[in-house]
């Protein structure tokens, strides 16, 4: 397969790129394909097809038998021998299945924390480098969802008063989750954080966790 976008100008190339298993099982087979800045492309295919393997090649967990993968102008195998941590930072998989990707045994701060704790980061760095990511797609769909509710809610037409209120409910209502996620629920992870480490400091004698440190994973560089 290919794409149409050259290789000069793309963010990531897949050249020729053969995975064959146990030597007779051929998952992916001279696969070319290139995927520029802000490009979406999608992969359709039957299970066992190599989508799957594809994308485990692109991030480094399966080694190509054949061929190469770059990220920007370097390939993967360079990026990940040089440093490990800030190629996984810039290039992951976004798994569909929750039941499989999150572990029951893990409490909800725990899985939150865990991705922090691999990659070093200080909270502050943390809760801004996730306020940018999600800022675009939350206002995108506050202003759509605002938008399209606005003829709604202050129409004049006969049955107005009826529908109005629900237009502004909506309208409130988009608004006030909005801030939520994006100004209140940082607040206040951050002062249950601060809580719980002197909590941990006081009750049980353990030093806290230092706001702008984070701990390491024993088997994680």
């Amino acid at each position: 397969m290919s794409a149409g976008t050259t290789p000069a100008a793309a963010l990531v190339e897949f050249a020729a790129v053969s995975v064959v298993f146990d030597g007779n099982v051929r998952a992916l087979d001279d696969v070319t394909l290139a995927i520029g800045k802000g490009e979406i492309v999608g992969l359709v295919g039957e299970s066992g097809s190599g989508k799957s393997t594809l994308c485990r090649v692109l991030v480094g967990l399966t080694s190509p038998t054949s061929g190469s993968i770059k990220v920007g102008d370097r390939t993967v195998g360079e990026q990940i021998a040089a440093s490990p941590l800030a190629f996984r930072r810039r290039a992951q998989m976004l798994l569909q299945d929750a039941v499989a990707s999150l572990s029951p045994r893990m409490t909800i701060r725990r899985t939150l924390e865990e991705p922090i704790a691999i990659h070093a980061l200080p909270r502050a760095e943390a809760l801004l480098l996730a306020a940018r990511v999600r800022l675009r797609p939350i206002l995108m769909t506050t202003l759509a969802m605002i938008f399209g509710m606005v003829p709604l809610a202050f129409a004049l037409s006969e049955g107005a008063e009826q529908r109005a209120p629900m237009g502004q409910a909506v309208i409130g209502g988009v608004i006030t989750s909005s801030l939520l996620t994006l100004v209140v629920v940082p607040v206040v992870y951050c002062y249950m954080d601060d809580l719980a480490n002197w909590a941990r400091r006081k009750w049980q004698g353990t030093p806290a966790t230092p706001v702008d440190a984070t701990p390491k994973i024993q088997g994680l560089s």
